[in-house]
C-alpha cells in the first residue's frame, strides 16, 4: 500500500536521519564543503515557508508590547533565513516609527533598495516614499 510519508521506500524521517549522518561522516572526513552543501539541502527541506509568518507574528507581538529590540531580532532572523526584502522594510519601520532612530532606519531602507533593484515599481515607490519620510534621501 502507498504511504504519502514514504519516498522511494524510505520515510522522510529516515531520509533526514540519513542526511544528517552523512553530514557528520563528511565532517569526520574533513570534507566541510560537501557537508555544508548537504546541510543547506537539509535546511531547505525542513524549513517551511510558513515559518516566515511565525517570525513576523512574534515580531508584531513584540512591537505591540513595545519590546522593539526583540521585534527587530525576529525580523533579522526571518530575513537571515528567508532573504525576504519585506523584513528589511519592517525593521527600518521599527527603527523609524518606534525607536525614532532615523539613521538606522535610513541604513536598512537603503540596504533594501540596493539589494532589491528588481522590486516591482509600485513596491519601490512605496519604499522610496518611506525613505523620503525618514530623510531627504533622493533615490531614482
Amino acid at each position: 500500500m502507498f504511504s504519502p510519508l514514504r519516498l522511494g521506500g524510505v520515510t522522510r524521517h529516515e531520509k533526514r536521519a540519513y542526511n544528517l549522518l552523512r553530514c557528520y561522516v563528511l565532517c569526520e572526513e574533513k570534507n566541510f564543503v560537501k557537508s555544508n552543501l548537504l546541510l543547506d539541502e537539509c535546511l531547505q527541506q525542513n524549513l517551511l515557508p510558513q515559518a516566515k509568518a511565525y517570525f513576523r507574528g512574534k515580531a508584531d507581538n513584540y512591537e505591540k508590547i513595545k519590546d522593539f529590540k526583540k521585534a527587530i531580532t525576529f525580523y533579522d532572523t526571518s530575513y537571515f533565513i528567508f532573504q525576504d526584502p519585506y523584513d528589511l522594510y519592517y525593521k527600518a519601520r521599527v527603527y523609524d516609527a518606534n525607536l525614532n532612530n532615523k539613521q538606522q532606519a535610513l541604513f536598512f531602507t537603503k540596504d533594501l533598495l540596493q539589494k532589491n533593484r528588481s522590486l516591482k515599481v509600485l513596491q519601490r515607490k512605496n519604499y522610496l516614499i518611506t525613505l523620503r519620510n525618514i530623510s531627504n534621501f533622493d533615490a531614482d
